[in-house]
């Protein structure tokens, strides 16, 4: 089968893999990338729109494909404010969810957190879990939610939480096994791997945890 991706957050870790990604897979014919401002792309099976996230009139009707790719996130030091936090943590995919599935996308596949839970008490963790709880409800066919742990890989920008974990996870990955093995690090590319795997192939809407994405590619 051939089909069309919907890329949401293409500038960030993951979404640069899922670009490159879904641009060299043959079952893509057209990958539509959302964006703020214009990065272009040199593959052509890459569509560019630059839209105002604030404004959800210039992209609702856009939202026209088969498989959606949900990669948006921020840090606390990026945004003003817990409120813009929250907007492109929260707001951001659950409106992309709810135009492609009016628009009548078959699957949405968002990038969350491990630990993600709408009763934690840590408000990241809370907020993915209440996206993951909001973007399901909206309708598509089949809902993936990936909770990749301490992402791995190079960032345009630098999170120094991140860079901390990094450092001290990694060392400790093969001792993290049983329960624990999903808090082991991750590729960022390990992850965007086995979104584009499982948007052709899962038919079932799951929580895939970490150690289950690594399990995927291999």
């Amino acid at each position: 089968m051939k089909y069309t991706a919907i890329i949401a957050g293409a500038t960030g870790l993951i979404g640069k893999y899922l670009v490159n990604e879904l641009s060299n897979d043959p079952s893509y014919t057209e990958v539509k990338v959302f964006n703020r401002r214009k990065v272009g792309y040199t593959s052509d099976k890459v569509i560019e729109y630059v839209v105002d996230f604030s404004n959800e009139a210039t992209f609702a009707n856009k939202l026209v494909g088969d498989h959606v790719f949900c990669a948006l996130g921020t840090t606390l030091k990026k945004a003003a404010n817990l409120t813009e936090y929250r907007f492109v943590d929260h707001e951001l995919p659950v409106l992309f969810a709810k135009h492609s599935a009016t628009n009548g996308a078959k699957k949405y596949l968002l990038v969350s957190s491990v630990g993600a839970s709408e009763k934690s008490k840590t408000f990241y963790l809370r907020t993915k879990g209440e996206v993951e709880r909001d973007v399901t409800a909206y309708g598509t066919s089949v809902s993936l939610i990936f909770r990749p742990s301490i992402l791995l890989g190079q960032r345009n920008e630098q999170r120094m939480a991140e860079t901390l974990g990094k450092w001290i996870m990694k060392p400790l990955n093969y001792l993290m096994v049983g329960k624990i093995r999903k808090y082991r690090s991750i590729k960022g590319l390990t992850v965007a791997k086995a979104m584009v795997l499982a948007a052709k192939t899962n038919e079932v809407s799951s929580v895939i945890e970490s150690d289950a994405i690594e399990l995927m590619v291999k």
